[in-house]
Parts: structure tokens; sequence; C-alpha cells
């Protein structure tokens, strides 16, 4: 009510004017607000209480009741208010974790049923330690379950592992249940495992109760851990078996196996029992377990020697085994070595015998027990003397190995056959009859107990006398020959042998250059330098080796030169035959009187098989002596070479002599110029044919055919 005056400057009127308020509703007002919760909080924990800014209170400055509401922010429902006093609640704390969402900001609206008032409220989530949560839980384990065995495995359960919420590492312990000592726990792992087993028994204690604590270091949750002990077939026991130690090729030994395994609940002969391992099967013939009986029996291979673990298991019905382990001893006894020989052997004359696998007549030696250790062998030839194949690996004590009568060395069994294979013996020039060959092996003690032993063995060797040459025929010319030529009547007076022998120079011919290559005497291992290109198929070529043919394309090698070869067989055909031996520089052909192509003749090894002669060879022969008729000793180009076969070097010096026989074979040998076999000589024939055509050529021919059909000596005589 307001009093109201009117004046005129002097005189006054007052009045009452009365005003009525109008009541009018007020908006509820409430302000932004910040508060935190730990993010462990448990559901309806109070975050924050809303009242209305004016009256403090749950009214509006009207009086009017005011209701509350989330509008925004909270997504995971964490949170929830009361509508009437606008306290704010943790309503489901599943998501509240600081390491997920540190803050939320609430939209909160108050009304008072009219009016709407709306305010942010934000919540802050404070990062706190949580506790570690494991479960109590049951399991079980067998009653003889051996050290070691995992029991359980304790985890947070939160995490599904050994960290707590926070990622804390957790720690466990077995607090309580453990007092005989039988479990242990893990500490970072949380696994139990068995530690001693000794009192873990079902028939005395069924069931353990384990108070297991994991800690982050701060909080700790317990947990009861219930193992429940399983009631089963007790496994076999054993005392052992005893190492066996015996010598070798021993009798079997009997093992008793009910003596060493035992059960409780079967009998012995309800086990079963095998060898589950055995390091050295080699030691046995058989192993065998008869368990009706209960006994194992070794039985042991021959000249077997070492040590072996054998394992043997016990199993009973309820699949329950145990094992042992004993050690077989075998010490080594020395074994005698075993010669192989072959039965009595038969050679020529003059001629080697070969002891090889390829001949069937192969000697050798073996020992069971001298493995890699050397042994002694002793060679002892009578009329003859020995030479080893090879000698690699040998020591020699006596003798060097080849050409001896008695030799003596030591090598492994390996290295011994080895030299065997090929060996040879070589009758004394000259002998026939019975030779042999003595072998005496000693092993040296290698191996094993009673000491050395050896073995002895003589091969009969028969060596057959060579045949007496056949007699020359008296028609090899056509007239009679002069006094002391071969055909004549007369006497064959003795040529003396020469005043001097002189060793050197020495020659030395290797190329084969006779081949044949259906023969398998002569093979095809020679230079094609040397071969007859022109000859067919299944030919038998000959060539000649020279060192002095100048004829362009000549296809011959020049690295051999034997000048002097034939000098003295020249020169006894023709008066210059020195002169001859120079080369020509008549490419067309040698000049009258000389000889041009013919150089080198080579000898065949005396100790070699004899070689087959063909037709094609004797007619060559046969041709270039019917040159050295027509043409008054000179070679053309014709020539036959025969060399050492099969790579065997020859070397020849003064002194010898090769006679080359035509009477289906060709025989060899170097034979001394002896009184005896100078009178053989049939260079006197070959000069009288030279003179004989002087006087009378025109029986050249006549001579040549004569020759042709009769059984000709050709005799190469070296002047050097």
């Amino acid at each position: 009510v307001l009093t109201v005056e009117a004046t005129d400057g002097s005189l006054i009127d007052p009045a009452d004017i009365t005003i009525d308020v109008n009541d009018i509703n007020e908006t509820p007002v409430i302000n932004n607000a910040t508060t935190n919760v730990n993010e462990d909080a448990v559901n309806g924990t109070s975050v924050y209480n809303v009242n209305d800014a004016n009256s403090g209170l749950d009214t509006d400055e009207d009086g009017d009741a005011i209701t509350y509401s989330i509008t925004a922010g909270n997504s995971d429902g964490i949170f929830t208010i009361n509508s009437s006093t606008g306290e704010i609640t943790v309503l489901d704390n599943t998501n509240l974790d600081f390491e997920t969402t540190n803050q939320y900001v609430l939209t909160v609206e108050a009304t008072d049923g009219s009016l709407i008032d709306p305010a942010d409220i934000t919540i802050d989530v404070n990062d706190v330690n949580e506790t570690p949560v494991i479960d109590n839980a049951t399991t079980s384990v067998n009653e003889d379950a051996v050290n070691g065995t995992s029991v359980y495995n304790v985890n947070d359960v939160n995490t599904g592992n050994d960290t707590d919420i926070d990622g804390d590492a957790i720690t466990y312990s077995i607090t309580a249940g453990n007092t005989d000592g039988i479990f242990t726990i893990n500490s970072s792992t949380g696994e139990i495992t068995v530690l001693d087993n000794t009192n873990l028994d079902f028939e005395t204690t069924n069931q353990y109760v384990l108070t297991v604590e994991a800690t982050d270091g701060s909080l700790i949750d317990p947990a009861d851990i219930t193992i429940d002990v399983n009631d089963i077939d007790e496994a076999p026991t054993t005392s052992g078996i005893t190492d066996v130690t015996v010598e070798e090729d021993s009798a079997p030994n009997i093992i008793d196996l009910f003596a060493a395994f035992d059960d409780q609940e079967d009998p012995d002969n309800a086990l079963s029992y095998s060898i589950v391992t055995n390091n050295n099967a080699a030691l046995f013939d058989s192993t065998m377990i008869d368990g009706a009986a209960g006994t194992l029996t070794l039985d042991y291979f021959a000249d077997a020697n070492g040590s072996a673990d054998l394992t043997v298991r016990a199993t009973d019905t309820g699949s329950q085994f145990v094992d042992t382990t004993f050690t077989v001893n075998l010490n080594a006894v020395n074994d005698a070595p075993e010669n192989g020989v072959p039965g009595s052997q038969t050679t020529d004359e003059d001629t080697s015998l070969t002891f090889s696998a390829v001949n069937g007549n192969l000697i050798a030696v073996s020992d069971v027990d001298a493995g890699t250790n050397t042994i002694e062998i002793t060679l002892n030839a009578t009329d003859g003397t020995v030479s080893l194949a090879s000698s690699g690996g040998l020591t020699f004590l006596t003798g060097t190995g080849t050409g001896d009568t008695a030799m003596r060395f030591t090598g492994t069994v390996s290295d011994i056959n080895n030299a065997f294979d090929g060996m040879t013996f070589q009758p004394s020039t000259g002998f026939s009859g019975s030779a042999s060959l003595q072998m005496i092996t000693d092993d040296l003690g290698n191996t094993g107990a009673s000491g050395a032993l050896n073995d002895l063995d003589t091969i009969a060797i028969d060596v057959v006398a060579a045949p007496p040459l056949p007699p020359l025929d008296e028609a090899i010319v056509d007239d009679p020959p002069d006094p002391g030529g071969i055909g004549s009547s007369d006497p064959i007076p003795p040529v003396e042998p020469p005043d001097e022998i002189t060793p050197d120079p020495v020659v030395t011919i290797d190329p084969l250059v006779l081949i044949d290559p259906n023969d398998p005497v002569i093979t095809e291992n020679t230079p094609s330098d040397v071969r007859n290109p022109s000859a067919g198929p299944g030919a038998e070529t000959f060539a000649i080796a020279t060192a002095t043919d100048t004829t362009p394309g000549s296809p011959f090698p020049s690295s051999i030169n034997i000048p002097s070869l034939f000098n003295e067989l020249l020169n006894t055909i023709t008066p210059n035959a020195n002169a001859a031996m120079q080369p020509s520089s008549d490419n067309d052909g040698p000049a009258a009187g000389q000889v041009k192509t013919i150089t080198q003749m080579a000898l065949v090894n005396p100790t070699l098989p004899p070689l087959h002669l063909s037709t094609a060879l004797w007619e060559l022969l046969d041709t270039m002596k019917q040159e050295i008729n027509d043409n008054d000793g000179m070679f053309t180009k014709h020539g036959a070479v025969v060399a050492t076969a099969l790579g065997v070097t020859l070397t020849l010096s003064a002194g010898y002599v090769t006679w080359l026989l035509r009477f289906g074979y060709l025989a060899a040998s170097l034979l001394s110029l002896s009184p005896l076999l100078a009178q053989f000589d049939p260079l006197p024939i070959l000069a009288k044919r030279g003179r004989d055509k002087d006087a009378e050529p025109k029986q050249s021919a006549q001579t040549a055919d004569n020759v042709d059909d009769t059984p000709d000596l050709l005799s190469v005589a070296s002047g050097f």
C-alpha cells in the first residue's frame, strides 16, 4: 500500500494507493558441478546430490517440488539419479573402469512440472588398486602321481591370467591345508603340482583342501582349492636286475623276472614282461621272455663282444608298469684268423700265375675280431717269387712286396685283401715241377683275451714244362745253305757271343699297336692315331710306329726312335744298311738300297700269354719278306709292330733275341745269346738268301713262294 500526497506548494492532500502483486511460477535453478567416483565403487555408491540453487532443497523458489532426470552422458548405464532427491548413484559398475573411461559428463534436468533447468554434472573416475580375484575350485589327482605332476592352475577371475584387473602381477601361496607337504604352488603362475608323493595315498587321505591366497602386493583374495585323491591300481615295483658279465661265445644266461618284480594287486604270473630298450641288439641272437615261467633268456651271437644296456618292463593288469635297466658285458676272446686259399694251381714254365677274383683263385684273409687293427702276413715262395698287386697301407718287415721269395708285412684285413687280389707267383726261370706258396697269418692278439693266434696254409703250384720248339723246315731256302746255315746237313758251327754285352742304351717300348677288336686278348687301349682307319668292321689291323717317317700326312707318332734295331739284320741283307737307316727326302718312296719307314719293331713281353696271329698278319709278313727278296732288302711302307699288351712296358738291353714262330700262335721269348741258342740264329739264312739273290735273281720269286708255303721263321736281332 503506497501513501501518495498531492501538494500545490502549500496545501497537501494524501491518498493510499494499494498495489496487489500477482503470484507467478518460478523456474527451478540447478548449477553445473564436478565430482568423482572410484573405479571400483560398488553399485549404489552415492556420487553426487543435485539441489535447487535458490532453496538448497529439492523445491524451487515457489516451493514447488523439483523432479530430476539424467538426459545425456550415461550411455553405459553406469549411473542413476533419484528423481525426487537428485542423488546420483552407481547403478551398474560393470564398465566403471578408469583404464576404459576416466570421466563422464551427465546432463541432469530439474523441473517443477512446467519449467526446466538443465546442468552438467561431471564425474571423474578415480584410478584405484584392484584386488585380485580368485575363485574356489575342485580338482583331483591320482594317488600314484609322480612328483612334478600338475594338479591345478589358479588364475585371476577377471583377467584369466596371473595379473589382476589393474595389470598388477599376482603372487600365489598356499596358506593352509598342506600339512603333509605333498603339494606346492608356483608363486608366479599359480600352478599347483605334486612336490612329494611319499604320502599321496588314497587309503590314507582321499581329499585335501588347500587355502590359496592371491595378492597384488597390497590386496589379498583367498580361495579354497579342493583336491580329491583318486584311488587307482598300484604299479608294480622292482628290486632291479643284477648286471651280467660273461665271456664271448658263452652259453645263454637265464634271468629270474619273478624275483626282480612285484605287484600289490596282481600275482607274479599275471604281470606281463617286455624289453623296452636294447642299445646293442647286435650282441644277441635272441632275447626271449617266458612270462609263465618268469624268465628272460639271453642268447648271444657267435664272436659277439661288447656291452649292452637292456631295460625290462613289468606291466600289471591295470596297465601300470615299472622299468628296470641292467647291463650285459660280453668280454672279447680272440678268434683265430682264417686264410681263404684256392686249391692246387697250374702254370706254364716261365709264366706267371695271377691270384685274383676274376681268375677264380683269389687268396684272402678274414678275422672276425681284428676290425681295423693290423695283422701280420708271411708269404714264402718255393721255386719262384711272389709280387703283391698293391702295397697301400702295408708295412714291410721282410721283403718289398715285389719279386720276393719271402716277405712279411702288417696291415689291416682290408688293405691286405686288396694286395692279394691280383698277386702273382713267378716261377724261377726255366723251372718246371712242383712249387708252392706258403701263407701264415698272425692276428697279433687282435682282439681279445687268449693272445695271438695264427693260420697256416700252403698252395701247391704245378709248373708245366714248355714244349720244345718245332723243327725248322729245310725247304726254307731254295739252294742248300752255306755250311753253318739252318737246313745244312753239315754240323752247325757255333756262333760266338759278343765279347762284351753293353747294358746301355736301354730302350723302352710301351705303345700298343696290335689291334683286334674281336679278340679279348688284345684290347683297344691303343691311341687312335696308330690305328688303320681303312680297316673294315671286324678286321685285324696292324700299323707301324716310326720316328723317321717324314712322309706328309703320316698318321704315325714320332716319339720313339730306335734306328739301330734292324741294323744287324739289314747289314746281313745288304752292305749299305747303315746308310739305309737314314730318312729319305723322297716322299714317294725310299731310294734303292734304303730303308725309310721301318725303324722300330717292338718285342712281345715274354711273361704275357701267347697272342693269336691272324692270316692278315702273316700275309703282311710274307709281303714284307717278298719285297726284301725283290728289292735288295729294301723295306717300303710295310711293317708290323707287336707291342707289349695291356699297357705293360718292356725294357730291352743288349744280348737278347725275339723269336716269332708261325705254328698257329705267337710264342715270344727273350732268350740270352748262349752258345746253344745261337745255333738257331736264322740270320745266316737271310744273309744267304741275299747272296743267292745276287747270284740268281730269277729265283727270288720262287724263294718267296717257298717261304709262304712253309712254317717260316722270322727273327729280328737287336745289336745294341
